[in-house]
Order: C-alpha cells, then structure tokens, then sequence
C-alpha cells in the first residue's frame, strides 16, 4: 500500500527531558533531510540503517535545536515503511518547531492512532495486537499490563488461528468430497464431529473466562450503599485519595450518585457513592435513594457500610436483603468508636483513618483475581466487547453446523461454517471492514 508520508509528537506534550518526533511514509528520509544537518555533514539518505545520528534541526536558515535523529528503513520497522525518530529537547515550544519543520519539509500531520494502523495494514501486525497496543499505554494496573503484555505476545492471535483452522479444515473437507466424489466416496462425519467439537471447546473456554478479562480491563462497576450516615461518602474519599464526596454529621448530605475511576490493588474500579438508602418524605433525596438501589441491582460489585458502633436497625437489613446474593463486601465501619454484634461477616473497617483498606483490598482481589494472574501468564483472555461477542457469534454458528451436519447432511453445514469463520476474521483482521477499523484506531492517541 502508498500512503503519505506522517508525521507527528510520540512523546506526551510538555516540559520534559527529551520529545520524540516520529516520521514514517516512503519520503520520510527525504523529508527529514531537508530539515537535518548532521555533524559529520553526511545526509541521513547516506547513513547505515538502525543509526543514531547527530545533529541540529534548521529552518529558513536558523537552527532550532540540538538533535539525534534515528533512521530506520522498511520493511523491518513498526510500519514497515520507513521511519525516522528526531529525538529534541522535550520544551513545548521547541517540540512545535521541530513539528512545524517536518511539516513544512513535506510530512502531512499523523491522525490518531494512525501509525499502529498502518502497521497493521500493511501487515506488520495483527488486529489483537494494534488494539493492545492502546490496552498497554492505558494500563493502570499490573493485571491490565500482563493481559495488554499477552495479547502483544500473540496469544490471542495464536488461539483465534487455532480455532479458524479447526473450523476450516472442515469447510475444506466438505468441498472437496463434492468436487472430486470420485476420490472422496463419502463424507467422514467422524472428521466433521471431531474438528467442529474442538472448534466449539476452545471457543468456550474464552468465553467462560471473557467476563474476567472485560472486568480486569474495563473496571468493575461498583456502588457503595447503606443508610445515612454509615461512612459512604468518608470510604469514597479514602479510596479516591481526594476530598469528592462531602461529608458532613448531618443524614442525607449525598442525595445523588458520585463517581470515580480508582485503582485498589490490582484492579480498577468504576466506583459509585451514592445517597442514603432510608424512609424518608423529602421529594429530592427520595429521588437519590430509589437511584441507589437501581445502581446496586445493576452493579457488578457492592460494597455495603454499615455502622459498627450502633445496633442494626430495619434499614440495615433490607439493605442486606437487597444485596446478599450479589458479589457483596460488607464493612463495619466507625470500629474505632466501638463495634456491636452483626448477624454476617463483615471486614472491620475505619474510613477516617483507612483501617481495614488493606483487608478490603484482598476480599475484592479474592472475588475477582483468583486465577486470572496464572490464567494470564501461560494462555489468553478476551478483553473486549467487541471479541466476546465475535467469538460467541461464531460458537453458536460452529454448533448450528454440527448439528446441521448431523441431522441433515454436511454439505448444508456449509454456510454456517464460512459465516462462523468470518466472526472470527473480526478478531484479528483477517477480514475486516473499514468502518470497524477507524472505530479501533480513533480511540488512540495521536503519535502511536
């Protein structure tokens, strides 16, 4: 494929050490040249491959600043075009000069994401890799860098591979016994069952553990809940390291939900405070309580408060009626005031002074954790909506096919094969649309 010649900032904008400039395209030596004036006074279209080179950074005759300039000829680069990186010092100004030169010298300014894209359609890299190449750079935690760490590994891909053989070989089977019955008398069902079934185990075993990976990714949707006047507000501050929820003495100061993206342990939480849940006659917190209890019945994750230095009351118990059978951390706050006697396991805890956080961490981490760490480290989680349903459409075309081929004859399978195959295509852009691809690319960053 042609494509122009891009250009653009890798490095974060700012004060900083060093800012990287990175160009790639056919011209992209030719560009910098005019730009570039080496030390040793040799031009970069001169220079050995994979070289450092040093040098200053001209325009209109003056120099903007003191650079090393790497060159990197295709195909054996990340784009598999050329590419050459202009290492300037990192001010923000002079980062924009160097920019405006390179630009001016020829390069058209990069779009988002726009260089992973091209390694991808120019065949340098798979679809599971361009898209954990963002999952890398937006890890937060060090569950999203193993799983981000995996798919750039080729697990994923690897795996998807494995299933669309399996699935393949079939369809290849199948054709060839109507196109030379003289050779294939009869169809084998046995190498039909054999090769779908396979198809459909891998298939489930991604999908049994697709929630782990989303969840791991993405951050658990959580709701803290309980009465007035528990702590809620006090334990989101805590965990959001940052005063945003208001706390006050006073029963229903939070009468609408508050949210935050936190991180504990090694999991993100999309974490939720929300009002009081109680009787009450005042129209606007009654609002806020009816809001927290639909968030609790949606939320992955509920975190109920209680007061530890006060008997339970009705509230407390409908509150815990209402969210037993959820996945369910309860504390027992306030326990530096004193604790009374709970009728279920609760983790003693104290929001003012963050007593009992690192026992909450672990009872988060044992609900979501458990084998996901291992899981990672020797096979593949999906980590998105977009492959979780792909490979469940494709299960569910898989089984048609077999159960097609069984009832019927497997030349009628043929179909719901080819379809379940392409589902699969999605995953690692086999075949793919262009609509899909900008929708994975124009979530990166500009300079990636």
């Amino acid at each position: 494929m042609s494509f122009h010649t891009i250009a653009a900032v890798s490095t974060p904008y700012g004060r900083g050490g060093i800012s990287i400039i990175r160009i790639s395209g056919e011209d992209a030596i030719n560009i910098a040249d005019k730009v570039f004036r080496s030390k040793s006074g040799r031009s970069l279209a001169d220079a050995q491959n994979r070289t450092i080179n040093y040098g200053h950074i001209v325009a209109n005759n003056e120099v903007i600043d003191e650079v090393l300039v790497s060159v990197m000829r295709g195909p054996h680069t990340f784009t598999a075009e050329d590419v050459v990186e202009i290492n300037c010092h990192g001010g923000l100004y002079v980062t924009k000069a160097v920019l405006r030169a390179v630009y001016d010298a020829g390069a058209y300014p990069a779009e988002a994401g726009e260089f992973t894209k091209r390694a991808f359609l120019n065949g340098r890299v798979d679809l599971t890799y361009a898209s954990s190449v963002m999952d890398m750079i937006n890890a937060k935690t060090k569950l999203q860098h193993k799983m981000a760490l995996n798919h750039l590994n080729g697990n994923l891909a690897k795996r998807i591979r494995e299933i669309r053989e399996a699935i393949t070989e079939v369809s290849a089977y199948i054709q060839a016994s109507l196109d030379f019955p003289e050779e294939i008398e009869e169809t084998d069902d046995g190498v039909i069952e054999v090769s779908l079934t396979k198809a459909i185990n891998m298939m489930d075993k991604l999908l049994e553990n697709a929630d782990k990976g989303i969840v791991a990714k993405e951050g658990i949707p959580t709701v803290i809940v309980g009465k007035p006047n528990v702590g809620k507000s006090s334990l989101m501050n805590l965990l959001a390291q940052c005063e945003r929820a208001i706390v006050t003495d006073i029963p229903g100061t939070t009468r609408d939900s508050i949210e935050e993206v936190i991180t504990v342990g090694n999991l993100m939480l999309k974490l939720t405070d929300t009002a009081g849940i109680r009787e009450t006659g005042d129209t606007v917190e009654s609002i806020g309580v009816e809001r927290a209890k639909h968030l609790a019945e949606a939320a992955e994750l509920v975190i109920f408060v209680v007061d530890a230095s006060s008997p339970l009351d009705q509230s407390d118990m409908q509150i815990y009626e209402m969210v037993k059978d959820k996945n369910v951390v309860i504390l027992a706050n306030k326990n530096d005031k004193g604790t009374t006697k709970l009728p279920f396991d609760a983790i003693p805890f104290c929001a003012k002074t963050g007593d009992g956080l690192e026992k909450l961490t672990e009872k988060i981490e044992e609900i979501y954790i458990s084998g996901i760490e291992e899981f990672t480290e020797s096979d593949t989680l999906l980590s998105g909506e977009r492959e979780k349903n792909a490979v469940k459409r494709a299960r569910e075309l898989t089984a048609s096919a077999l159960n097609t081929a069984r009832a019927l004859t497997p030349d009628l399978a043929m179909d719901d094969i080819m379809e379940a195959a392409k589902c699969l295509n999605l995953i690692d852009g086999a075949e793919i649309t262009e609509d899909i691809i900008e929708t994975i690319f124009e979530t990166y960053c500009v300079g990636k």
